[in-house]
């Protein structure tokens, strides 16, 4: 068994070397090309742009840069019906087998424009090491450093320049500190409360009781979120009377 698990070990140090040697010649390895670019048919390490993608990118940027919130720019991609970066892929014909979405027919959110407006794919530059894995074989990640991610530039051509992009981070950084500045409270119930409707995580408010709402309920998403919201107190009842429940039953099931 240890002898297994040695070779095992081995092997990954092997595979993470190969990469991370391919990686700092700059080349593309990940298995999927970023939304807004395609991999280069004769070329696999090299990423082309795919200019219909391209330009949805270039108006988030440009939005954000102009003073629209990721709010805003979310509502405003799901009004205007335009497809989610899944959705695009999947339509024109990516084998990927797992997408991390609640709904097939999944829409645009605040996340999903962070994340572009956050990528510096769109610089053209390829980054690896964001993220490491905490054990071999395992989904569990931590982030890593940035002083510790690879970093090439001039790799394909940019969707956005660096003047867009900069001001972009700016705004973006204005936005998460007007955020910060009113979230308050108990970190207990983080990401653990999900709109039975849309699916996705509910946002704990500033009001006397700690309602949690439903953000998505005004980004156009076709979705009937409920617009009232649930007190923290009454959550947390319901999550102590199934723990009782549940310890009752072990009790009575070790008496047996």
């Amino acid at each position: 068994r240890v002898r297994i698990d040695s070779i095992i070990y081995d092997l990954s140090e092997k595979i993470k070397s190969a990469r991370r040697q391919r990686a700092e010649q700059g080349l593309y390895i990940s298995a999927y090309a970023p939304y807004g670019y395609r991999k280069d048919p004769a070329d696999k390490n090299r990423l082309l742009i795919d200019e219909e993608a391209a330009e949805v990118v270039r108006k988030i940027f440009q939005g954000i840069a102009d003073g629209k919130s990721t709010f805003d720019l979310a509502a405003e991609l799901n009004s205007e019906e335009i497809p989610t970066a899944m959705q695009y892929k999947k339509n024109t014909g990516c084998t990927r087998t797992h997408w991390n979405a609640v709904h097939e027919d999944n829409f645009w959110t605040t996340k999903a424009i962070t994340r572009i407006l956050r990528d510096e794919r769109y610089l053209g530059r390829t980054v690896y090491g964001k993220r490491r894995n905490l054990e071999i074989a395992s989904t569990r990640s931590e982030a890593v450093n940035r002083s510790d991610w690879i970093v090439s530039e001039n790799r394909h051509e940019a969707i956005v320049s660096k003047e867009l992009f900069d001001l972009a981070q700016e705004k973006l950084g204005n936005e998460r500190q007007s955020i910060h500045s009113v979230s308050t409270g108990t970190k207990t119930l983080k990401r653990k409360i999900y709109c039975g409707s849309c699916g996705l995580a509910m946002d704990r408010s500033d009001s006397k009781s700690h309602n949690y709402l439903c953000r998505n309920r005004n980004l156009n998403t076709g979705y009937d979120c409920p617009t009232e919201g649930i007190p923290e107190q009454d959550i947390l009842d319901a999550v102590l009377t199934a723990i009782r429940a549940y310890a009752r039953l072990a009790v009575d099931l070790e008496e047996l």
